[in-house]
């Protein structure tokens, strides 16, 4: 599972759940990369998100207050 797809699925779970805000956490990416046994997760999760935001498809806030990964309207639920 990629981590765009990762980040959908955090997403999908949050509006099914009516949690605000809906947007995942960069912690929550890496702890379900976790539980789905990706070795090195920590690090390749970082890596990709950065990679993401280089390519324009994810935002990720900067501060401890915004600390939301925020999918562009180009990636919503695209799992190529």
């Amino acid at each position: 599972m990629t981590t765009i797809e990762i980040i959908n699925l955090i997403e999908a779970n949050n509006v099914d759940r009516h949690r605000k805000p809906q947007e995942a956490l960069k912690i929550e990416v890496i702890k379900m990369a976790q539980s789905m046994n990706i070795t090195f997760a920590n690090e390749i999760i970082e890596a990709e998100l950065i990679e993401l935001e280089k390519l324009g498809k994810i935002k990720i806030g900067r501060t401890l207050n915004d600390n939301y990964i925020k999918v562009l309207k180009n990636e919503l639920h695209r799992t190529n």
